[in-house]
C-alpha cells in the first residue's frame, strides 16, 4: 500500500514515464533521421520498430529511476538537505566521466592512424563538458544539471554520428560533413548557455525538483547505454592507401573483377543445364580473346586475393588464413607479408590510378588487402550499416542478442519481407547493382591517367539471398523452409557435417545460389556496356574470375574453405585484351599467381623479382592449391569443426590428373577427364604423374621453409568482420 502510495499520491510514476518517453522518442528520431539520411530505405515497420522500442526503453528507464525515488527514504532526505543537491551533482559527473573516458580509451585503443579530426573532437569533448559546468552550475540550479547532462548525451551521438558520417561518406563530402556537424553543436551549445543564463539562479525549484531530479537520471542511464553500446569497431575507418602515382604511363587500362564465390561448372558458358549467366556467356564467345577453366590457388577469399595481388602462392604470401599462433593462442597471424608488393603499388608507382570498389567488407578492408590502392570503397551493404549505425543493433551486453538482432531472428518472414533493418532477406553485403554504380561513379571522375581498377562482387556468397525479381527463378520454395533465406544454426550444422538436408531443401538451396549469378550477370553487362559506350573497351585489358568456388554437399561439404575439391576450387577466367596486345596465348595452367606478371607484361615494364607467376602462365606445366589449417593451434576450442578438416592439404593438378596430399588422410588421385566429380579415387595413378607431383610438392616445401617466419597479429576488429563472415569462428 505505501509503494503503491508513493507512486499516485506524488505522481512519480506518472512524471517518470512521461520523461522516459521523451527521452526515448528524442533518440529515436535521431536514429530514424540517421538512416534516412545515409539512404538506407526504411519501410514504416522499420520506422515504428526504431520508434517503439528506444520509446520503450526510455520509459522503463524512467520507471526504474522512479522506484529509486520513491522507495528510498534515504535518498528523499539526502536530497533535502542543503548539501544534497551537489553531492548529487558530484556522482552524477563522476560516472558521466567515467563512461566517457571508458568510451575514449576504446577508440584510442582501437584506432591506429585515425582521422586527426576524430581524435581532435573527441579531444574537445571535456573541455565542452568543464564549460558546460562552470555554466549551469552557477546559473541553473538543478534545471542546470539536467541540461549539463543532456549536453553530454547530445555530444555522445554526436561522436557516433561523425563515426558514421566519416566512415560511409564519400571521402570528398567528409570534412564539410564534419565541420557542418561541429557547427551544430557549437549552436547547440551556445543556445544552451544563453538559456542557462536567463534562468532563476535559485537552487531550490521545489515545483519542479522532482521531475527534473528523473529527467536527470533518466539522461545518466541513457548515457550509460550509448557508453555500453559502443564496441572498439565504432572508430574503424576505411584505410586508403593515399599513396602518390608516379610518373605517367602509356599502357592499357587494367579491370581486374572478382566474382566471388562463383564456381565455373554452374555457368551455362561451360556447359551448365541452367541459363545462369547468358550475358556473360555472349560476352565471353564474341568479345574474349580467351574463356578458360582455372584452378584457384585456395578455397576461400583471403589466399585467393592475396595471389592476384602479389603473384606469389598461399604458403608464401602468408594469407593462407588467420590461424592461432602454438606461443599464443589469442594471436593470429597477418595475412600479406610486409615484404611481398602488391600490384597496386606496382601500378600506382607506374603512373595509374588505383581504385578498389568491393562487397566483402571482412575480409578485403581489413586483412590488409587494400595496400596501394589509392580510392578504396568496400564496405557492406545495408544490414551491415544497419549494425554500424543503429542502436539497437549495437547495443549488447554479454552473449545476450541485441535488441536488433534479436528482431531480425524473432520476426516472421512475412513480416521481414516489409522491413530493410531487421530483415532475415537483406544480405549483409552489398548488392551488384550498388557495385556497378559505384564503379560507374568513379569512372566518370576519373582523370586522364590510365587506371587499374579491382571490382569485387559478393552476390554468389552465403547467405544466398537473390534479388526479389530472380528468388524463385529456378526453385520454389519448400514449405517449412524459411531458415533457408538467412543460413543460421541449421545451415552451419551441415557445414560441419554435423546435419543433413532433404533433398527438396538442397534443391532448394543451389537454386537460390544459381538465381544469384542470374542478378550477378545483368549488373555485370551494365558494366561492360557503360565501358563500350564511353570508349574505355579498346584500350582496357580485362581480367574477370573467381576467388573460388562453392561445395553444395559434395564429399560432405557446404559453402566453402573446407576442401581442395573441384566445387571449392574449380574457377574460370575470361580475358579481353586490348587489339594493341595482339595475339594472347594464355596457358591451361593458368593461375592468380600469374595475374601480376601477365599485367607487367602488358605494360612493357619487368616484373618484381621473386615472383612465384609468368606472364600468362607460360612455362608452367601444373597448377597448385593450398590450404592451411583453419582450426589448427593451441588452445583452439574449436569442438563444432569436424576432425576431418583438422588438417592442412596441397593439390596439384598437371594434365588430367590431381593429388590432393592431406596432413592427416591417406593421398587422393583422380583422373579429372574421365572422372570430372571426383567420385572414384584412382588405385593404381600413373607413375609418371606420381613422380612429377612429388617434385612439385618438394619444391613448394622448400620455398616455404625459406619464407615462413614470424608475422604480426590480427586485431579483434578484423577478426570480427572475419567472423561475421564465417570466415573464422
Amino acid at each position: 500500500m505505501r509503494i503503491r502510495g508513493w507512486f499516485t499520491r506524488d505522481g512519480v510514476l506518472r512524471e517518470a514515464l512521461g520523461v522516459g518517453a521523451l527521452v526515448g522518442l528524442a533518440h529515436a528520431v535521431a536514429e530514424t533521421t540517421l538512416f534516412a539520411h545515409y539512404g538506407v530505405r526504411a519501410t514504416a515497420l522499420d520506422l515504428a520498430l526504431l520508434i517503439a522500442l528506444p520509446l520503450a526503453a526510455g520509459i522503463g528507464l524512467a520507471a526504474l529511476a522512479a522506484a529509486v525515488v520513491a522507495l528510498s527514504p534515504r535518498l528523499r532526505r539526502t536530497l533535502a538537505t542543503p548539501g544534497g543537491l551537489p553531492r548529487l551533482r558530484s556522482a552524477v559527473w563522476t560516472l558521466l566521466i567515467a563512461v566517457y573516458a571508458a568510451v575514449f580509451l576504446k577508440i584510442v585503443g582501437s584506432v591506429s592512424g585515425a582521422s586527426a579530426a576524430i581524435m581532435w573532437f573527441a579531444a574537445a569533448i571535456p573541455i565542452l563538458i568543464g564549460a558546460s559546468m562552470a555554466v549551469f552550475r552557477r546559473r541553473g540550479g538543478e534545471l542546470g544539471l539536467v541540461w549539463a547532462t543532456v549536453c553530454v548525451a547530445a555530444t555522445f551521438c554526436a561522436l557516433q554520428i561523425l563515426h558514421s558520417g566519416w566512415t560511409l561518406l564519400p571521402e570528398e563530402k567528409r570534412t564539410s560533413f564534419a565541420l557542418s556537424l561541429a557547427a551544430a553543436i557549437a549552436i547547440c551549445y551556445a543556445a544552451l548557455i544563453v538559456v542557462a543564463r536567463r534562468a532563476p539562479r535559485s537552487e531550490s525549484f521545489e515545483p519542479i525538483a522532482r521531475p527534473l531530479r528523473l529527467a536527470t537520471a533518466c539522461a545518466v542511464a541513457w548515457v550509460f547505454l550509448w557508453g555500453l553500446a559502443y564496441s572498439p569497431r565504432s572508430f574503424q575507418l576505411v584505410r586508403a592507401g593515399n599513396q602518390p602515382a608516379g610518373a605517367g604511363s602509356a599502357g592499357p587500362n587494367v579491370v581486374l573483377a572478382v566474382l566471388d564465390t562463383v564456381r565455373a561448372d554452374h555457368l551455362d558458358l561451360f556447359g551448365y543445364h541452367r541459363e545462369t549467366m547468358p550475358l556473360l556467356r555472349r560476352f565471353a564467345q564474341e568479345e574474349c580473346q580467351a574463356a578458360n577453366r582455372l584452378f584457384t590457388t585456395g578455397s576461400w577469399t583471403v589466399p585467393s586475393h592475396a595471389s592476384m595481388f602479389t603473384g606469389l602462392y598461399p604458403s608464401a604470401h602468408g594469407a593462407d588464413t588467420p590461424r592461432l599462433n602454438e606461443a599464443n593462442p589469442d594471436v593470429y597471424s597477418f595475412p600479406i607479408r610486409d615484404d611481398a608488393p602488391t600490384l597496386a603499388e606496382y601500378l600506382n608507382e607506374r603512373g595509374y590510378q588505383t581504385a578498389a570498389i568491393g562487397a566483402n567488407y571482412g575480409t578485403l578492408r581489413s586483412l590488409d588487402l587494400m595496400r596501394g590502392f589509392e580510392y578504396q570503397d568496400v564496405a557492406g551493404g545495408s544490414a551491415y550499416l544497419a549494425g554500424e549505425i543503429a542502436w539497437l543493433h549495437r547495443f549488447q551486453v554479454g552473449a545476450a542478442p541485441s535488441p536488433g538482432t534479436w528482431l531480425r531472428t524473432a520476426m516472421s518472414l512475412d513480416m521481414a519481407r516489409h522491413s530493410r533493418i531487421f530483415s532475415r532477406l537483406e544480405p549483409p553485403y552489398r548488392r551488384a547493382d550498388s557495385i556497378t554504380d559505384r564503379a560507374l561513379r568513379w569512372l566518370e571522375r576519373r582523370g586522364d591517367q590510365p587506371f587499374f581498377l579491382f571490382l569485387n562482387y559478393f552476390d554468389a556468397h552465403q547467405p544466398y539471398l537473390p534479388a526479389p525479381e530472380d528468388s524463385e527463378h529456378f526453385a520454389r520454395r519448400p514449405a517449412g523452409t524459411e531458415w533457408l533465406d538467412f543460413p543460421t544454426e541449421r545451415f552451419n550444422a551441415a557445414r560441419w557435417g554435423q546435419a543433413q538436408f532433404e533433398p527438396h531443401e538442397a534443391e532448394f538451396l543451389i537454386g537460390q545460389y544459381d538465381a544469384e549469378l542470374r542478378t550477378l550477370d545483368r549488373e555485370f553487362a551494365r558494366l561492360l556496356d557503360y565501358m563500350r559506350e564511353d570508349g574505355l573497351f579498346d584500350n582496357t585489358l580485362l581480367l574477370i574470375t573467381t576467388d573460388h568456388g562453392e561445395s553444395f554437399f559434395e564429399h560432405g561439404f557446404v559453402e566453402h574453405g573446407n576442401a581442395l575439391y573441384q566445387p571449392e576450387i574449380g574457377g574460370f577466367l575470361l580475358i579481353k585484351a586490348p587489339p594493341s596486345m595482339g595475339a594472347i596465348q594464355p596457358s591451361p595452367h593458368m593461375q592468380f599467381v600469374d595475374f601480376f606478371p601477365t599485367i607487367a607484361a602488358a605494360l612493357n615494364e619487368p616484373a618484381p623479382p621473386n615472383l612465384q607467376g609468368s606472364a600468362w602462365g607460360q612455362g608452367r606445366d601444373y597448377a597448385l592449391a593450398e590450404q592451411s589449417c583453419r582450426i589448427c593451434g593451441a588452445g583452439a576450442d574449436f569442438g563444432q569443426w569436424p576432425e576431418s578438416i583438422r588438417r592442412e592439404l596441397i593439390a596439384v593438378i598437371a594434365g588430367d590428373h590431381k593429388l590432393i596430399r592431406s596432413t592427416r588422410d591417406p593421398d587422393e588421385v583422380y583422373d579429372l577427364r574421365a572422372d570430372p566429380s571426383e567420385s572414384r579415387p584412382l588405385t593404381k595413378p600413373d607413375p609418371k604423374f606420381l613422380a612429377r607431383a612429388e617434385q612439385i610438392i618438394a619444391e613448394r616445401n622448400q620455398r616455404v621453409l625459406k619464407r615462413r617466419g614470424p608475422q604480426p597479429a590480427v586485431d579483434s576488429d578484423d577478426l570480427e568482420r572475419l567472423r561475421s563472415l564465417g570466415y573464422v569462428q
